[in-house]
């Protein structure tokens, strides 16, 4: 079995602890939901120390291998290969590959020193790569460096040997920490997530409060400009403005009745067979008869009196004055200007709530949905936790 396959065996090994039996090593504690993420970065500073103490531990077994593996290569490459009675081409190829077996060896003592992994399990995991690599790169120019050289290179090669036996046997006292560090890491993760939701939760309701202060500043808002209309309202100026309008509009229904009643005498079918050789005549009299009031405020010269009273023995005179009125336009009054104004005001106001008003509401389910996944996470951070003796009080 390689070096890597053991560690795989190492890791499928370590079952994971059930909620029926919980993690015997640790002691019971209970936390209360406000001090869970204390208790998780505890958890992460303390399994980062555990990490570090075997890293070390490791690394000082690398530096011991280092040490021994630099003075095996002293020996092997001042090995005398002269006194030998074999062939001379023979001692050139053991000489070759006693130098590519140390080389392998120079590279793996290099590689171990580089291997820097954060989590124990993948620092272990390149560590039995690389021997593993070892073992299978220099496996042929050891046996063909064996013909000449026994012992010496039987030792170099037990150092190395013996090496990955002692890993083995600190990743096999260890089983228990890659399960404990597999569940911490994935508490950092649940928790990371909690304080994500709980964040974004804290931001939308910041929203909706910015949205209810503002509804209230409109409330205040409209509120004086409703007084500020009622104010004008009863007013003696925009009283009197409002009786001379009635006056106007009850004036401009009148004539707009003594204009309608015009119309209805005058025979435009038989005003069109008199005056239908004169095209500007005929056009104009079409013109009356499909729109009378504004035709008449349109004629300057007002011919249709002269043509209707020679064609039809009509007094229409009368359109003079009328047409003067409905050219003439009745003053809007200030105060009727300064409501217009404030009611314009008010309908912004209202359209202003009404949106913030939708705002609150499209919060208000963004904040459903993260509460959702918030108690799905405390769902799951709570049977995780009752795994590691560790119980949540919300």
């Amino acid at each position: 079995m390689s070096f890597l396959d053991k560690l795989k065996s190492l890791f499928v090994d370590s079952s994971e602890p059930s909620a029926q039996n919980p993690n015997p090593a640790r002691a019971a504690v209970a936390v209360q939901l406000n001090e869970l993420s204390a208790r998780v970065n505890f958890l992460a500073e303390e399994m980062e120390t555990k990490n570090q103490q075997l890293k070390q531990k490791i690394q000082e077994r690398i530096s011991l291998l280092d040490k021994e593996t630099n003075e095996s290569i002293e020996i092997l490459k001042n090995f005398d290969l002269s006194k030998r009675k074999e062939h001379e081409k023979l001692k050139l190829v053991v000489r070759d590959n006693l130098n590519l077996y140390i080389d392998y060896m120079k590279k793996l003592l290099s590689d171990l020193k580089k291997i820097d992994e954060k989590e124990f399990s993948d620092y272990l995991s390149k560590i039995f790569s690389k021997l593993n690599e070892f073992s299978r790169v220099s496996r042929m120019p050891y046996e063909k460096a064996t013909y000449l050289i026994g012992k010496e290179i039987a030792s170099a090669r037990l150092l190395i040997s013996q090496f990955g036996k002692d890993i083995e046997a600190i990743a096999e006292q260890s089983k228990s920490l890659f399960e404990e560090a597999k569940q911490v890491k994935k508490l950092v993760n649940l928790n990371s997530k909690l304080e994500e939701f709980n964040k974004l939760e804290d931001t939308l309701r910041q929203e909706i409060s910015h949205f209810n202060k503002r509804i209230e500043s409109i409330g205040n808002e409209a509120k004086i400009l409703d007084n500020e209309i009622t104010s004008i309202q009863n007013s003696a100026d925009y009283r009197k403005s409002y009786e001379e309008k009635q006056e106007y509009l009850k004036k401009q229904e009148n004539l707009t009745r003594e204009l309608q009643s015009i119309k209805q005498k005058i025979n435009f079918k038989e005003l069109a067979g008199v005056f239908h050789h004169d095209k500007k005549k005929a056009q104009l009299i079409k013109d009356y008869s499909n729109n009378f009031r504004e035709t008449l405020k349109e004629d300057e010269t007002l011919k249709i009196v002269e043509m209707v009273k020679d064609s039809q023995n009509l007094d229409i005179s009368s359109l003079k004055e009328l047409k003067a009125f409905f050219q003439s336009s009745h003053p809007v009054p200030e105060a009727e200007i300064k409501i217009t104004v404030l009611k314009d005001k008010l309908r912004g106001l209202e359209n202003e709530r009404a949106a913030a008003e939708a705002g609150i509401s499209k919060e208000n389910d963004k904040i459903g949905k993260i509460t959702k996944n918030k108690n799905e996470t405390l769902s799951e951070l709570k049977a995780l936790l009752t795994q590691m003796n560790i119980s949540l009080i919300f």
